[in-house]
């Protein structure tokens, strides 16, 4: 048999001057490339938004602003740093600055999702009514099926006072999120003071069986339904009881719950428990914010005990009627009736003497815009342009 021979080796292939050039050109045109793309406006904007971001992390708050903006300074669309600045913002309790940011992103992008609904929700929190109302008005036309924009719109026209409203919103937010034990909660509290408490009681119940993180606001509101509207439509000394043993649990979790103290004080008033009314409408007091229905109830106490400080709590009581009273009416006439001059002129005055001046010049500027023969508008629109200054002022 013959064999056969072996191959010769392959020739191993020399790269001539020429090869060696060109690969050199393209190692160098690929990084040239890459340093290019390293530098581009995007990149240096990501650097800068990734930088502040590990800044966040380990808690300094400031250079990672620093960063942030220096990342929309080089890319004035990039949406995640405004959105990651709004973020520091509302940890740091400057929520009217935070939904700001976020509408930064909405004039860039206008179709970002969940923008306004979450601008809504910061602006009610920061008692910036107006502003908040309409935002949340048109974040349900933007995302009618959004369960967090019909949830704002809901606890605003709770605010004013308007539960009816404010239930049909709810129970949208519900039936579009029917497991956010939140959103059941503020559904459950205006259902069950339009008539509803059986079914507002089931709703708190079946979510105290299973919620950790919403434990005190529900047994805050099992015991507030039961103490003020029974078990079955049914007021007795069992369902008054078991309403002090949740409102008791409720504190337990959170010793300085308003809501829990305030209810816990009007019913000890009923009871004729005026010691314990006195300590638990004090911690409410204290630890705020204050309610119509607690000042009346530690007046009330006050002038039952002979109490030194029921002038005090007199002049308290006073002053919410002649501001805060007034103010949720023309809040609510406002939510009905937005053009209505004659009470955005009133609204705007109230909403100044509650520290609302932002909202305060936007209802005078409207009026002003609509009716500029109007002099009050005029006057206060120019006081708020042009503030005299103050006696103290002038004297230094």
């Amino acid at each position: 048999m013959s064999r056969k021979s072996p191959s010769p080796p392959a020739k191993s292939r020399k790269l001539k001057p020429k090869g060696i050039a060109a690969a050199i050109a393209l190692l160098l045109c690929a990084a040239a490339g890459i340093g290019y793309w390293w530098n581009t406006p995007p990149m240096r904007a990501y650097r800068h938004f990734r930088a502040g971001q590990k800044f966040e992390e380990k808690g300094i708050s400031a250079a990672a602003v620093m960063e942030y903006r220096a990342a929309v300074d080089i890319e004035k669309t990039y949406s995640a740093p405004y959105l990651a600045m709004a973020h520091v913002e509302q940890n740091n309790g400057n929520l009217g600055t935070a939904a700001d940011l976020m509408g930064t992103v909405l004039y860039y992008h206008p179709h970002y999702p969940h923008i306004q609904c979450r601008r809504a929700q910061l602006y009610g929190i920061a008692n910036r009514f107006e502003m908040a109302f309409t935002i949340a008005k048109d974040a349900i036309e933007i995302e009618p099926n959004c369960a967090a924009a019909h949830n704002d719109m809901g606890m605003l026209y709770s605010i004013c006072g308007n539960d009816a409203d404010a239930a049909q919103e709810l129970g949208k937010a519900h039936k579009l999120a029917p497991t956010d034990d939140a959103l059941t909660l503020d559904y459950a509290r205006v259902l069950a003071k339009t008539g509803k408490s059986d079914e507002s009681f089931a709703m708190v119940d079946t979510v105290l069986t299973k919620t950790r993180l919403f434990k005190t606001q529900a047994n805050y509101l099992e015991g507030w339904i039961l103490s003020e509207y029974g078990r079955s439509g049914v007021k007795d000394s069992h369902s008054l009881a078991d309403g002090i043993q949740h409102l008791g649990l409720a504190l337990v979790d959170t010793p300085s719950h308003t809501a829990s103290l305030q209810q816990l004080g009007i019913i000890y008033i009923r009871t004729g428990n005026l010691a314990g009314a006195q300590t638990a409408l004090e911690k409410a007091f204290k630890a705020g914010p204050a309610t119509l229905e607690m000042l009346d109830a530690m007046v009330d106490v006050y002038r039952k005990q002979n109490n030194p400080n029921l002038d005090s709590a007199i002049a308290v009581d006073t002053r919410y009627r002649e501001v805060f009273l007034p103010l949720k009416l023309a809040r609510l006439e406002y939510v009905k009736r937005p053009l209505n001059l004659d009470n955005n002129m009133v609204l705007a005055k109230l909403e100044l003497e509650v520290g609302n001046k932002l909202d305060a010049f936007s209802l005078v500027k409207l009026v002003h815009e609509r009716a500029p023969e109007r002099k009050d508008a005029a006057q206060l629109f120019e006081d708020m342009i042009h503030p005299k200054p103050s006696p103290e002022q002038l004297i230094n």
